[in-house]
């Protein structure tokens, strides 16, 4: 090969090198909106784990205290707790939910090399009859709120009919306080039931292809805005 060949090969495989290097041309608002948002996952998830920090303490506390003077109201008083917790660690993961959604469905298609949610989709579309990372985490929330709620209830249940039993020995009839007892224990049940239910349902299929549903409509509602102006 002569000099001038060589010089040119060189030449040629330094302006290849520097193309490489050269930065990808990229929004850099779509960049801070996806920080932001985030961001704002993060927050929901230290927020949650707040919660937890405070919640089952709180709830120890109320039982150990229950047990200890033989009171099934005390051992009721942990739903007060425990239905609002519950409620709104889910608000907090229905929102993670629908971050991710917009990011998976805004500003990932837009900016190249982030596509972490669109794969994590993808994932969930292949592992549906699977339990997915997703569905595990949910599952431990709803299962341990569900395991105490539980406890609560049957402690709650002990030490209530224990209290009656000489009393219904004596007298076979059902007061009225029995009845508004049983009522009120499958009231709470039900609202127990409801929040757990509503919690589960934030990484459905369903729940996700809702959130798409509503997205897309969302950009074809501003697609028609734009064409009108």
């Amino acid at each position: 090969m002569s000099e001038e060949a060589a010089v040119t090969t060189k030449e040629n495989r330094r302006r290849q090198s520097t193309e490489c290097q050269a930065p990808v041309s990229v929004d850099h608002t779509l960049l801070t909106e996806y920080e932001s948002l985030r961001k704002e996952i993060a927050d929901n998830s230290t927020v949650v784990a707040q919660v937890f920090s405070i919640t089952f303490p709180a709830v120890a506390a109320l039982i150990g205290y229950g047990v200890d003077k033989e009171n099934w109201v005390v051992l009721l008083s942990p739903y007060a707790i425990l239905l609002p917790s519950l409620w709104f660690v889910s608000s907090q993961i229905s929102s993670t939910v629908r971050l991710a959604t917009y990011i998976r469905k805004f500003i990932e298609p837009k900016v190249t090399g982030l596509k972490w949610e669109t794969r994590l989709a993808r994932l969930r579309v292949q592992s549906q009859d699977k339990v997915s990372p997703d569905k595990s985490y949910l599952l431990s929330i709803t299962g341990l709120y569900g395991a105490v709620s539980a406890v609560c209830t049957i402690l709650s249940a002990i030490y209530y009919w224990r209290g009656r039993m000489a009393e219904l020995i004596a007298d076979t009839s059902v007061s009225g306080f029995d009845v508004a007892w049983a009522a009120a224990n499958a009231l709470i049940v039900v609202l127990a039931y409801r929040v757990i239910a509503f919690a589960r349902q934030c990484f459905t299929s369903e729940y996700i292809d809702k959130l798409d549903k509503h997205w897309q409509e969302t950009v074809e509602a501003e697609a028609r805005k734009r064409m009108r102006i």
